[in-house]
């Protein structure tokens, strides 16, 4: 984790990513391969939904949002 996720508006467009307050918070997560896989499977669905909404999906990149 390297980033913070900052909307105090809830302004879907509106959100600032920021570092986090602490030193302590920035870390790498371990994952199983059960979950990389999951995320895999979960990339495609998403790539499948930006195809059918074209210009209209906002992709930003985030895994856990």
């Amino acid at each position: 984790m390297t980033k913070t996720f900052y909307n105090p508006n809830s302004h879907i467009e509106k959100y600032q990513l920021l570092t986090p307050k602490t030193k302590g918070i920035v870390r790498a997560i371990k994952i199983d391969e059960m979950l990389i896989n999951m995320l895999k499977k979960h990339r495609i669905k998403q790539n499948e939904i930006k195809l059918k909404n074209g210009l209209v999906y906002q992709d930003n990149g985030f895994i856990f949002s």
